[in-house]
């Protein structure tokens, strides 16, 4: 999710562990996405380890810049959350998904009704094993209501 988070707002321009920082601490991004210090700058780190993102000093910042590749990765993280059972990582695809053309972004929503319908029967299969009939109940109603969610959502899309 830090990941996605990151390597999207890096798509936006130049920015420090510092800017990236600021903009994820923002009380209306924090609420979804509770993410720690700590991570932002491992990520921006391993991203410009791994040529996702290039690093230059500029004065006493260092600031990162996504690459080709990087942009690249950010699309296939992008298109695999849809079908993710993480939450978190399917509100990070909602979340940059802006952006999308209306053909990709409605190819993404309908990927993720799939798997949540597919997740919603195998719940069913695994009922009587679960811990706690109220874990398997509460986890029936939320994939029933995001389900329902999609499917409103798709269809405004039509």
């Amino acid at each position: 999710m830090v990941r996605i988070l990151v390597l999207y707002l890096l798509m936006e321009g130049s920015l420090s562990g510092y800017d990236v920082k600021q903009v994820l601490s923002r009380s209306f991004v924090r609420f979804w996405f509770p993410v720690e210090d700590a991570s932002i700058y491992s990520a921006l780190k391993t991203l410009a380890g791994n040529g996702l993102a290039t690093a230059s000093k500029q004065g006493r910042a260092i600031k990162y810049r996504i690459t080709k590749r990087g942009a690249e990765e950010l699309a296939a993280l992008t298109d695999g959350a849809w079908e993710s059972a993480n939450n978190q990582l399917a509100n990070a695809a909602l979340a940059v998904s802006g952006d999308l053309p209306t053909p990709v972004l409605k190819d993404g929503l309908a990927r993720r009704l799939d798997a949540l319908r597919q997740r919603l029967a195998e719940l069913e299969s695994l009922r009587r094993g679960a811990l706690s009939p109220l874990l398997a109940r509460r986890e029936e109603v939320l994939l029933s209501a995001e389900i329902g969610w999609l499917e409103t959502e798709l269809e405004t899309l039509r």
